[in-house]
């Protein structure tokens, strides 16, 4: 930590101020493997599993093991593991996507997406049969790939499909959110297309994202251009059940890129484009607390000079029941 502070410290100008959370020194440890070990032995701890993937030792651990090198692109723009974790697939602007055996660093397959435009989301189908994936892309199409018999069906065609979410108990069903502000579903088994909602209150309001709670499956949450995330229910989803926003961003119109629920649907994590970090109840819409950092307008040049890459990261943003 003492090195970094020293190269961060002689790589800016004399005017710039060093960011305090740079210097913060890292979290104490909140999980130990011996008393979690012997808890789980005596059936006091369900949760082992997904504690360790949260605490600070498994972060410590996590190294990299390989580059996968195929796309034409520079960006890759998503990544999906299909049920059993064997397989990932990827997809980029080059509008291929390419499935990977990631465990041996090899390429194991790449096909024709059919789409026209920058590719923005891969997710394989929840199936018992592993050969189905859906993708969106810029162009508006919602594909159905199958890779056995290495064909593209278009599902739908709407403005820019940004992210596709599926139901979680009923795999079919695909749920794809857009520029054109609506919320579309589709069941790939009979094609069938349902307009579910329509963003326009009080403006249309493009959407990047969607998720759906895992432990309630009439739930759902959308972002867009707007500093809300609103929450529905696919019972009704001409009712807002309600919507999120930090105080202070509650007047001003920004970009909330991603949502997604937690392992259990009491937390909602947003990423907001260029602000702090927030963490929040969802019971009480007033209290929040907020972060500061991962600003990319911001510390992008901070971080070229520093280390000698660009990196833009968005805001994340904690919203809890």
């Amino acid at each position: 930590m003492k090195t970094m502070k020293l190269t961060i410290q002689r790589t800016l100008d004399e005017d710039e101020e060093i960011p305090k959370y740079l210097m913060k020194e890292k979290p104490h440890h909140n999980w130990h493997v011996v008393q979690a070990l012997a808890n789980r032995q005596i059936g006091n701890s369900s949760l082992f599993q997904r504690r360790f993937y949260g605490s600070l030792s498994a972060v410590e651990r996590l190294n990299r093991m390989c580059n996968l090198n195929q796309h034409q692109m520079r960006y890759v723009n998503a990544s999906s593991f299909n049920r059993k974790g064997n397989l990932l697939a990827s997809v980029a602007d080059d509008l291929e996507v390419v499935i990977w055996d990631w465990n041996a660093g090899k390429k194991r397959d790449c096909l024709l997406s059919g789409h026209t435009k920058n590719m923005f989301y891969v997710k394989w189908l929840p199936l018992d049969v592993e050969y189905l994936m859906v993708t969106c892309a810029a162009d508006g199409q919602v594909r159905l790939l199958d890779l056995d018999c290495n064909i593209s069906i278009k599902l739908m065609a709407r403005g820019a499909a940004q992210k596709l979410a599926m139901h979680p108990e009923t795999p079919y069903l695909i749920f794809s959110v857009g520029d054109d502000a609506r919320m579309l579903s589709i069941d790939t088994r009979s094609h069938n297309l349902n307009e579910l909602l329509v963003n326009e209150s009080p403006l249309t309001v493009p959407l990047t994202s969607i998720q759906f709670n895992p432990l309630n499956c009439n739930e759902f949450c959308v972002s867009g251009w707007s500093s809300y995330v609103r929450v529905y229910d696919c019972r009704n989803v001409s009712l807002l059940v309600y919507k999120l926003c930090p105080d202070h961003l509650t007047e001003i119109r920004k970009i909330i890129t991603c949502v997604a629920y937690n392992y259990n649907g009491t937390e909602i994590l947003a990423t907001y484009h260029d602000e702090d970090l927030f963490d929040r109840l969802m019971s009480s819409p007033i209290n929040a607390h907020r972060y500061q950092g991962h600003r990319n307008t911001k510390y992008d040049k901070l971080l070229r000079r520093t280390f000698g890459y660009s990196y833009s990261c968005d805001s994340w943003i904690w919203f809890q029941y």
